[in-house]
Protein backbone atom coordinates (compact mmCIF):
# COMPACT_ATOMS: atom_id res chain seq x y z
CA UNK A 1 0.00 0.00 0.00
CA UNK A 2 1.27 3.46 -0.86
CA UNK A 3 2.14 5.88 1.94
CA UNK A 4 1.62 9.56 2.55
CA UNK A 5 1.44 12.14 -0.24
CA UNK A 6 3.14 15.52 0.09
CA UNK A 7 1.53 18.53 -1.55
CA UNK A 8 4.26 21.15 -1.52
CA UNK A 9 4.03 24.64 -2.96
CA UNK A 10 5.82 27.91 -3.48
CA UNK A 11 3.74 31.08 -3.48
CA UNK A 12 4.10 34.85 -3.62
CA UNK A 13 0.59 36.15 -2.99
CA UNK A 14 -1.31 33.08 -1.79
CA UNK A 15 -3.11 31.82 -4.89
CA UNK A 16 -0.89 28.73 -5.29
CA UNK A 17 -1.26 28.01 -1.56
CA UNK A 18 -5.04 28.00 -1.95
CA UNK A 19 -4.79 25.56 -4.87
CA UNK A 20 -2.43 23.31 -2.87
CA UNK A 21 -4.80 23.35 0.11
CA UNK A 22 -7.71 22.44 -2.18
CA UNK A 23 -5.72 19.54 -3.63
CA UNK A 24 -4.92 18.39 -0.09
CA UNK A 25 -8.61 18.46 0.85
CA UNK A 26 -9.54 16.36 -2.21
CA UNK A 27 -6.90 13.78 -1.26
CA UNK A 28 -7.90 13.81 2.42
CA UNK A 29 -11.57 13.26 1.47
CA UNK A 30 -10.47 9.99 -0.14
CA UNK A 31 -8.93 8.87 3.18
CA UNK A 32 -5.41 9.11 1.80
CA UNK A 33 -2.77 10.46 4.19
CA UNK A 34 -1.54 13.84 2.99
CA UNK A 35 0.57 16.77 4.18
CA UNK A 36 0.30 20.23 2.61
CA UNK A 37 3.44 22.31 3.14
CA UNK A 38 5.14 25.43 1.87
CA UNK A 39 8.57 24.69 0.36
CA UNK A 40 10.34 26.51 3.18
CA UNK A 41 8.88 24.14 5.78
CA UNK A 42 9.96 20.89 4.08
CA UNK A 43 13.22 19.39 5.33
CA UNK A 44 12.89 15.74 4.28
CA UNK A 45 11.06 13.90 1.49
CA UNK A 46 11.82 10.36 2.68
CA UNK A 47 8.50 9.77 4.47
CA UNK A 48 6.46 10.46 1.33
CA UNK A 49 5.56 7.95 -1.35
CA UNK A 50 4.40 10.62 -3.83
CA UNK A 51 4.73 14.36 -4.25
CA UNK A 52 2.58 17.03 -5.86
CA UNK A 53 4.52 20.26 -6.39
CA UNK A 54 2.97 23.63 -7.22
CA UNK A 55 4.46 26.93 -8.31
CA UNK A 56 3.17 30.22 -9.58
CA UNK A 57 4.45 31.35 -12.95
CA UNK A 58 5.80 34.89 -12.91
CA UNK A 59 7.53 36.56 -15.82
CA UNK A 60 7.35 33.35 -17.81
CA UNK A 61 8.99 30.99 -15.32
CA UNK A 62 8.55 29.30 -11.93
CA UNK A 63 9.43 31.57 -9.03
CA UNK A 64 12.97 31.29 -7.63
CA UNK A 65 11.81 29.72 -4.35
CA UNK A 66 10.27 26.86 -6.37
CA UNK A 67 13.40 26.31 -8.43
CA UNK A 68 15.61 26.32 -5.32
CA UNK A 69 13.46 23.57 -3.83
CA UNK A 70 13.51 21.51 -7.04
CA UNK A 71 17.31 21.76 -7.26
CA UNK A 72 17.80 20.90 -3.58
CA UNK A 73 15.50 17.86 -3.70
CA UNK A 74 16.05 16.75 -7.30
CA UNK A 75 17.17 13.22 -6.31
CA UNK A 76 14.19 12.66 -4.01
CA UNK A 77 11.75 14.05 -6.55
CA UNK A 78 13.06 11.67 -9.19
CA UNK A 79 12.71 8.67 -6.82
CA UNK A 80 8.91 8.76 -6.33
CA UNK A 81 5.85 9.53 -8.46
CA UNK A 82 5.65 13.32 -8.85
CA UNK A 83 3.05 15.61 -10.36
CA UNK A 84 3.51 19.32 -10.93
CA UNK A 85 1.02 22.13 -11.20
CA UNK A 86 1.44 25.75 -12.13
CA UNK A 87 -0.82 28.68 -11.40
CA UNK A 88 -0.64 31.78 -13.54
CA UNK A 89 -2.20 34.28 -15.85
CA UNK A 90 -1.22 32.39 -19.02
CA UNK A 91 -4.12 30.10 -18.19
CA UNK A 92 -6.77 32.81 -17.81
CA UNK A 93 -8.25 31.01 -20.81
CA UNK A 94 -7.63 27.33 -21.42
CA UNK A 95 -6.73 27.04 -25.11
CA UNK A 96 -4.12 24.97 -26.95
CA UNK A 97 -2.01 28.13 -27.36
CA UNK A 98 -2.14 29.11 -23.69
CA UNK A 99 -1.44 25.51 -22.63
CA UNK A 100 1.63 25.46 -24.87
CA UNK A 101 2.89 28.72 -23.37
CA UNK A 102 2.22 27.52 -19.82
CA UNK A 103 4.03 24.21 -20.37
CA UNK A 104 7.01 26.11 -21.81
CA UNK A 105 7.17 28.04 -18.54
CA UNK A 106 7.66 24.73 -16.73
CA UNK A 107 10.72 23.75 -18.81
CA UNK A 108 13.24 24.61 -16.04
CA UNK A 109 11.46 22.17 -13.72
CA UNK A 110 11.22 19.46 -16.38
CA UNK A 111 14.95 19.65 -17.04
CA UNK A 112 15.52 18.43 -13.47
CA UNK A 113 12.55 16.13 -12.85
CA UNK A 114 12.14 14.41 -16.16
CA UNK A 115 9.26 11.94 -15.72
CA UNK A 116 6.35 13.59 -13.93
CA UNK A 117 3.07 11.69 -13.71
CA UNK A 118 1.25 14.81 -14.88
CA UNK A 119 1.46 18.59 -15.13
CA UNK A 120 -1.63 20.57 -14.19
CA UNK A 121 -1.89 24.02 -15.73
CA UNK A 122 -4.29 26.35 -13.95
CA UNK A 123 -5.35 29.97 -14.08
CA UNK A 124 -4.30 32.28 -11.30
CA UNK A 125 -5.71 35.17 -9.36
CA UNK A 126 -4.99 38.88 -9.06
CA UNK A 127 -6.06 40.38 -5.75
CA UNK A 128 -5.10 43.96 -4.82
CA UNK A 129 -5.06 43.04 -1.15
CA UNK A 130 -2.28 40.48 -1.48
CA UNK A 131 0.29 42.36 -3.51
CA UNK A 132 2.59 45.28 -2.79
CA UNK A 133 1.52 48.55 -4.41
CA UNK A 134 4.70 48.70 -6.49
CA UNK A 135 3.80 45.44 -8.28
CA UNK A 136 0.23 46.41 -9.17
CA UNK A 137 1.33 48.53 -12.13
CA UNK A 138 3.05 45.51 -13.73
CA UNK A 139 -0.22 43.71 -14.41
CA UNK A 140 -2.54 44.26 -17.35
CA UNK A 141 -4.93 47.14 -16.94
CA UNK A 142 -8.52 47.30 -18.15
CA UNK A 143 -9.94 50.14 -20.29
CA UNK A 144 -10.29 52.42 -17.26
CA UNK A 145 -6.60 52.04 -16.43
CA UNK A 146 -7.33 50.05 -13.28
CA UNK A 147 -5.66 46.77 -12.45
CA UNK A 148 -7.86 43.96 -13.68
CA UNK A 149 -8.51 41.94 -10.58
CA UNK A 150 -9.93 38.50 -11.01
CA UNK A 151 -9.83 34.84 -10.13
CA UNK A 152 -9.29 32.54 -13.11
CA UNK A 153 -8.79 29.34 -11.13
CA UNK A 154 -11.17 26.61 -12.27
CA UNK A 155 -11.78 24.58 -9.11
CA UNK A 156 -13.68 21.88 -10.98
CA UNK A 157 -10.74 21.41 -13.34
CA UNK A 158 -8.29 21.29 -10.42
CA UNK A 159 -10.38 18.65 -8.63
CA UNK A 160 -10.77 16.60 -11.83
CA UNK A 161 -7.02 16.72 -12.43
CA UNK A 162 -6.10 15.44 -8.98
CA UNK A 163 -8.74 12.70 -9.06
CA UNK A 164 -7.44 11.58 -12.46
CA UNK A 165 -3.80 11.33 -11.39
CA UNK A 166 -4.25 9.89 -7.88
CA UNK A 167 -4.10 6.24 -9.04
CA UNK A 168 -0.69 6.84 -10.64
CA UNK A 169 0.58 8.70 -7.58
CA UNK A 170 -0.53 5.85 -5.34
CA UNK A 171 1.67 3.32 -7.09
CA UNK A 172 4.68 2.06 -5.20
CA UNK A 173 7.92 4.04 -5.15
CA UNK A 174 9.89 3.84 -8.39
CA UNK A 175 12.74 1.42 -8.33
Amino acid sequence: MAGKILVVYATKFGSTKEVAENIGEVIKAKNIPVDVRKVSSVKDLSKYSAIIFGTPIRMGKPISEAMSFIKKYETGLNAVPVAFFSVGLYMKEDTPDTREKAIQCMEPVLELVTKPVSIGLFGGKIDYNTMPVILRWMFLKDKSGQLSEGDWRNWESITSWIEEILPELRREVRG
